[in-house]
């Protein structure tokens, strides 16, 4: 039985690494990249390249940003007396999606950990 060459056995194995992409997930997507238009892989190494070079964690929040500030912190409709203290960035998005909570946010980077060794400074708790 033949198998993939080996630039297709990584694309596979990079995508693997992704959260929630099995073995079978991740050759389906491939698969799919190799028969997609060339513009489409093209236009994906691009928006990732681009969040990489681009993307970096609020001056203030910690939440992500193109530039020092992110978005929200820019706001200035947002209660500033009001902050929600959250474990990661994508839980500022969750909240959001909700339209409920009408100030701001601190993202920690994680949690309390002693058993892995993780304490109070290697998350974002002083800022």
């Amino acid at each position: 039985m033949a198998d993939y060459p080996p630039a297709v056995r990584r694309l596979i194995a990079v995508l693997k690494e992704l959260p929630s992409i099995g073995p079978r997930s991740a050759e389906r997507m491939a698969m799919h990249l190799l028969q997609a238009e060339p513009a489409l892989p093209k236009a994906m190494a691009e928006a990732l390249t681009d969040v990489r070079e681009n993307i970096r964690p609020c001056k203030v929040c910690g939440f992500f940003a193109e530039g020092e500030l992110c978005e929200i912190c820019q706001d200035p409709q947002r209660k500033q007396s009001v902050i929600c203290i959250v474990e990661h960035a994508a839980d500022v998005i969750a909240i959001e999606k909700s339209n409920a909570f009408p100030g701001l946010y601190h993202v920690l980077g994680g949690t309390l950990s002693p058993l892995d060794d993780i304490g109070p400074e290697d998350l974002n708790i002083e800022s």
